[in-house]
């Protein structure tokens, strides 16, 4: 007889340390798994927590709290994923409880909040005189539709204090409980109908005849169970029918589980639904790739293939291979716009039902029912961005990371990790092949095959036979801009020429302008002044549709003024620089009849809208796809003939040690969209800098040439592949505060570093200095940048520091917090 569980290790949602214990209430012992979501008390809340473990035995001296009750009857991630929870918590020093909810969908917690009640008594004392902070305070409650205001709310208002509520309480003014503040999503379920008598017994139970219902009888009689979905299409009016039969109790009355259809619809090309007949090369690495999968053990491959070389083929194939002998597999893409695309390809192979998707796009119940789709063995395959690493798969073989090199696999806000790296400790812990696909590979996985942590696997020839489309580089400094404001002004003469003559050949082409909105910024020409966020240190970005200037680090928004702000000129104001916006116009007001679209974060922000516009592309209804970054990952469009690249050297000058390694990538990436089909690409570059090496290297497809200089550079300055990297970034509202907080966290970090080293040159602590916007959404910051010659000692630093770092920065004022980002993608 199994051992009754009595305690439960349960993970919450919150930003706090470790994991908290609750006593199983006797009614749910025995029915409680590791993976379930359940409700428990946490201070005055009721919140979802995640079941990780359970006891036989109580805690020795605890009292504890009783779980509350069940949220979801089924485990949400199978037992073996915690390991992989666990590890990112400690790797990227954060709670675990936040890591879960990262990682599950939204849609499984419920949360309650705190609310305050207005009593009778409070209604009395509301029309007196007396306190005017209380009178206030009960007057609002009394306002208030349901007599009920969350205490958050109440505490946003001043002279609203936690102590004033307790003294309104305590005075039976009011009275504080919890409200349901969010509902988890239950699996959806439907109600199946049978009589539980012969026919002629539930005839005979009513005193008189009656047609509708007796012909539903002995369609019960003969087809039970039946759900009411069966029963509307078979009857107009089934219903008082069915209320009679259940109150005369006639009916069994059961419940199923409606399985859920697939989320995102795709278009399946009849072209991809049978395998294609491997390259020489494609055959070579699918061997490999295969004899891996057999071995069992965990493997990590770097598939180098040129743009167009058929990685996604080889992907499919070991897909095949792993279906076939009962496994899972994860698909992951750098970002949404590209799901489509390679969810498309995977279902004509396998079909809808096989092969799951899961992003941020979905709605919450689509992404729901996909996981519930997964967790229970129906999909096998899953695709998606980097939040589809979490998939709750069993029995996993294989995990791709298309276009491993893109930074979209790395989450900017909250958990800050890189879903390639958490592809790959899920592939360790799992024993699976784990492959990186990529033409222009991150320095750090090409230098993990040198150092034999990967195998590096290459494809070198398109599968078209095709050579790659030659580049040709325009110097802008040959062409000056006479007329800034013109139609297209950011197209030089020659780009000019080649987007008319390929329209007039019919070819398609792609823009990629890295810069969004209609111009960079507005300049007021009498006193010199330009328009600046009030809350950032940047320039407000002015977009024409919605005639406003707009803030792209806090969203700050607000119409375009007739007159300037600081000296009230109203015939001063000029639209300065170019974005994918006006560059849309431009080109239409120079070529009326072509057909333009655009693709960047103000075209894309509503559901589907990226696939919409590459269908629209696809099906050859653009001529030109105007774009930002979004253009030039991985899309495979057969009749695109010409790319143009407007500006490859904007990101050159960034402060960040990966710019040339970006740009490289960049340009390459844009310029493999071109020669794909039938007819040969073309490919030009506008630069101002023509002879730097990461455009005139990236001009000749010369990846080897590139990395050997840019390893040499590294390695000199002691960056990322052979330093380990953590960025602490610190901010206040308050500057004098910020910079205190900045110097008391370097003093703390480089305290505790002396006593983990064992000699010179293992740990360097740069800064703190200003960050490269130094004020964003009203916050100074500040950022450290701690080099260290390996994870162990990087490691130890930050488990020293998660729990106390934060607290020792609070203690400076000014709302100063920290953020640790290992690993870091970006240095703004």
């Amino acid at each position: 007889m199994p051992i009754e569980s009595i305690v439960a290790e349960v993970a919450i949602p919150v930003p706090a340390p470790g994991t908290f214990h609750y006593s199983i209430p006797t009614e749910l012992r025995g029915s409680l798994e590791i993976g379930q979501a359940v409700s428990v008390p946490f201070g005055r809340r009721r919140i979802t927590g995640y079941v990780l473990d359970l006891f036989s035995e109580k805690l020795e001296d605890r009292s504890l709290k009783d779980v509350i009750g069940l949220v979801s009857p089924e485990p949400l991630f199978p037992a073996d994923l915690i390991e992989v929870y666990k590890w990112i918590a400690h790797y990227y020093a954060h709670p675990l409880g936040e890591v879960l909810r990262t990682a599950l969908p939204g849609a499984s917690r419920s949360a309650s909040r705190g609310v305050a009640r207005l009593l009778e008594a409070g209604r009395l004392r509301a029309v007196e005189a007396g306190d005017e902070a209380l009178d206030r305070l009960l007057q609002r409650l009394a306002e208030s539709p349901r007599g009920a205001i969350s205490i958050a709310t109440l505490l946003r208002e001043p002279g609203w204090t936690r102590a004033l509520i307790g003294r309104a309480e305590k005075a039976q003014f009011l009275e504080t409980g919890q409200s349901e503040s969010r509902k988890a999503l239950r699996v959806r379920t439907e109600e199946l109908y049978e009589l539980n008598c012969s026919a002629r017994a539930a005839r005979d139970a009513f005193p008189r005849p009656g047609p509708v219902r007796d012909r539903l009888i002995d369609y019960l009689d003969r087809f039970g169970p039946v759900s009411r979905a069966e029963l509307k299409d078979a009857f107009r009016s089934a219903g008082p029918s069915l209320r009679q039969l259940r109150d005369r109790d006639l009916l069994e009355i059961s419940e199923r589980v409606l399985q859920p259809g697939a989320a995102e619809r795709v278009v399946i090309d009849p072209a991809d639904v049978e395998p294609r007949k491997p390259t020489e090369q494609q055959a070579g690495a699918l061997d490999v790739l295969g004899q891996a999968l057999q071995q069992g053990d965990f493997a990590a491959f770097l598939l180098h293939g040129v743009t167009g070389s058929g990685k996604t083929e080889v992907y499919l194939q070991l897909a095949a291979r792993v279906l076939a002998e009962g496994g899972t597999a994860l698909l992951l893409v750098p970002e949404i716009g590209l799901t489509p695309q390679f969810l498309a390809r995977f279902r004509a192979r396998f079909g809808e039902r096989t092969v799951a998707v899961l992003h941020s796009g979905l709605t919450e119940r689509e992404r729901f029912d996909e996981w519930l789709r997964i967790r229970s063995g129906e999909a096998a395959l899953v695709v998606g961005p980097r939040s589809a690493v979490f998939a709750p798969v069993e029995k996993l073989r294989l995990v791709v990371v298309d276009e491993e090199h893109d930074g979209s696999y790395k989450q900017e806000e909250g958990l800050r990790y890189n879903a390639r790296d958490v592809a790959l400790v899920r592939g360790r812990k799992a024993g699976a092949v784990v492959v990186l696909g990529s033409a222009t590979p991150s320095l750090e996985s090409l230098y993990n095959t040198q150092q034999g942590r990967y195998r590096l696997l290459q494809l070198n020839s398109r599968v078209t036979g095709r050579a790659l489309p030659e580049v040709e580089l325009v110097d802008l400094k040959e062409f000056p801009v006479s007329e800034p404001d013109a139609p297209a002004a950011a197209l030089s003469p020659p780009m000019r020429e080649a987007i008319e003559s390929n329209w007039q050949a019919g070819g398609q082409a792609i823009l990629l302008l890295n810069r969004r909105g209609f111009a960079t910024t507005v300049v007021c020409t009498a006193c010199g002044d330009h328009f600046r966020c009030s809350e950032c240190d940047v320039s407000l970005t002015y977009h024409g549709r919605s005639h406003s200037v707009t803030c792209h680090w806090c969203g700050q928004t607000r119409p375009l003024p007739e007159s300037c702000p600081s000296c009230r000129d109203r015939s001063g104001l000029q639209l300065v620089g170019h974005g994918t916006e006006r560059l849309e116009e431009g080109m239409l007001a120079l070529w009326p009849e072509l057909r333009v679209d655009r693709m960047d974060a103000d075209t894309t922000r509503s559901r589907s809208s990226h696939r919409r516009i590459l269908d629209r592309f696809r099906a050859g209804e653009v001529d030109v796809l105007v774009g930002t970054q979004m253009v030039a990952k991985g899309h495979d469009f057969p009749r695109v003939t010409l790319v143009g690249v407007l500006h490859a050297d904007s990101a050159l000058h960034m402060p960040d040690f990966r710019a040339s390694e970006r740009t490289f990538q960049l340009v390459s990436q844009v310029a493999g969209r071109a020669g794909r089909g039938e007819r040969p690409g073309r490919v030009l570059v506008q630069t101002w800098h023509p002879g730097h090496h990461a455009i005139r290297l990236a001009m000749a497809h010369d990846f080897e040439g590139f990395a050997k200089r840019e390893l040499r550079f590294r390695e000199g300055l002691w960056y990322a592949p052979f330093a380990r990297l953590v960025m602490f970034r610190l901010s206040a509202r308050d500057e004098r505060c910020g910079e205190r907080a900045a110097t008391v966290c370097r003093d703390r970090i480089e305290e505790l570093g002396r006593g983990l080293v064992t000699g010179p040159g293992q740990l360097r602590v740069l800064g703190p200095s200003p960050c490269p916007v130094y004020r964003a959404r009203g916050r100074f910051r500040w950022q450290l940048l701690v080099k260290a010659n390996g994870h162990r000692v990087l490691g130890a630093l930050l488990q020293g520091l998660r729990s106390e770092l934060p607290q020792l920065v609070g203690r400076q004022g000014g709302d100063a917090r920290v953020v640790i980002d290992r690993d870091p993608y970006s240095m703004l």
